[in-house]
């Protein structure tokens, strides 16, 4: 009889393991290549042309990564209020993002604007953010928006400050 309890327990208690781990990966992020996926393609139905990441590089310090770097954030998190969502203006959900990030990922984006028959195309650059953020219970990607070229001396040092070496030109 006290066999038979304990294996019962036993079962009991793996299941709810088993459980809680099946509801952790449901609430993972989608990561940081999908966010920015959905950041671009938002930003090309904005204006007519392409944009496409050239150099991509992971943050060695992501906790010096903080609000002043930041000009704009986007996502649709259900977690975090953003700037602008994707679909419907002001992006998420009612807490604000943490600070720092649990992980970043720095992005030198060029967009190259379509001609039109009244002008030529334009070629621009800009550092965007995949950032990680993650509080006790929630977890999500938001997209923040860096600086655009000529990229000041301030910026860069920014991006040595949370370790992105993209061997940008200032």
């Amino acid at each position: 009889m006290g066999r038979a309890v304990s294996l019962a327990l036993l079962l009991v208690a793996l299941g709810a393991l088993v459980g809680a781990f099946v509801a952790a990966e449901a609430r993972r992020p989608v990561g940081w290549e999908a966010e920015l996926e959905k950041y671009v393609e938002y930003r090309d139905s904005l204006s007519s042309g392409t944009t496409t990441a050239q150099l991509v590089a992971r943050a060695s310090q992501p906790w010096n990564f903080s609000r002043d770097m930041s000009h704009a954030s986007f996502g649709d998190s259900v977690y975090y209020r953003t700037d602008y969502g994707y679909d419907a203006g002001r992006g998420g959900g009612p807490r604000p993002l943490p600070f720092p990030p649990d992980e970043v990922w720095c992005v030198l984006l060029q967009r190259d604007r379509a001609s039109t028959t009244d002008s030529v195309g334009e070629i621009t650059q800009e550092v965007v953010f995949s950032v990680l953020d993650r509080d006790m219970y929630n977890a999500d990607w938001v997209i923040h928006e860096g600086a655009s070229a000529p990229f000041s001396p301030e910026f860069m040092e920014d991006l040595s400050l949370v370790g992105c070496d993209l061997a940008l030109e200032p």
